[in-house]
């Protein structure tokens, strides 16, 4: 038997157990379910975690944005949580608003978020849970036949080859089923990744705004409504001599067409 012969075979008889492994998996399409809830199969076999994943918006007033800040990070501490980007607003010597990204244990959401509500008033809350099961258990499949195939191509090159020929295709075999394993190995890395991580996109808003310096007195007003009207006049002088310099080169000719007219005017007054 060829060396082609016994790959093909090999990928066949591969391919027909991946098959005959894969099992459909229940749905349910709750939002607030736990990510590690158990889900039987349609075929009655055994019961896998359900693959859940789930993020959350959250907008919240605060009355200082400091001390609540302070409290948001002690609970993300103890959540086990981190700010994946934040971006800070000031204005008038204060913070007015922060928008934060945060990653969040998947178990500790809830509870998060309990927490979050007590820092001040909640404007707006939005959760979303996607369930991403058959992609997930499909792609653990797919990664378990890659891994079976190579140990076989690795068993044949060492036992049953010694062409040379041969040997280089089952070398180029080996390099494309290893490339696969490693982009399953990625995909499976990203879906655990965000089953076990949530995301929240936390927006603060502080209701107290700082001013700086103390309040003007009659005389800084005084002074500063005539500096106002100086303006005035200068911008009001300026754009009237710039409509004077837009209108020099028209003069003499609006002052022939004046004169004409004027002209034009008494003859028709002498004939009458």
């Amino acid at each position: 038997m060829s060396f082609r012969s016994v790959a093909l075979l090999l990928a066949s008889l591969v391919l027909v157990a991946a098959c005959s492994r894969k099992e459909p998996v229940a749905r349910d399409s709750s939002a607030l379910e736990s990510h590690a809830a158990p889900a039987v199969s349609a075929a009655g076999g055994a019961s896998r975690e359900r693959q859940l994943v789930r993020t959350a918006e959250l907008q919240l007033e605060v009355k200082d944005y400091a001390p609540a800040r302070a409290q948001l990070d002690a609970e993300l501490q103890r959540a086990g949580g981190y700010v994946a980007q934040a971006s800070v607003e000031h204005a008038d010597g204060t913070v007015t608003s922060a928008s934060l990204e945060l990653r969040i244990p998947a178990a500790e959401l809830d509870a998060f978020l309990a927490a979050l509500a007590r820092l001040g008033t909640v404007l707006d809350e939005q959760l979303h849970s996607s369930e991403i099961s058959d992609d997930y258990y499909d792609v653990s499949a797919r990664l378990s036949t890659a891994r079976q195939l190579e140990q076989r191509l690795l068993d044949f090159a060492r036992v049953k080859t010694s062409d040379v020929k041969d040997l280089l295709e089952v070398e180029r075999e080996l390099t494309r089923v290893r490339e696969n394993i490693e982009t399953l190995q990625g995909r499976l890395q990203r879906y655990d990744h965000d089953v076990a991580l949530s995301a929240l996109s936390l927006r603060i808003v502080s209701r107290e705004r700082a001013s700086v310096g103390a309040p003007l007195g009659l005389g800084a007003q005084l002074r500063h409504s005539l500096g106002e009207s100086a303006h005035a006049l200068l911008g009001t002088g300026r754009a009237t001599l710039l409509l004077l310099a837009v209108l020099m080169p028209w003069l003499p000719l609006l002052g022939f067409a004046g004169h004409m007219g004027r002209r034009l005017l008494r003859r028709r007054g002498s004939s009458a």
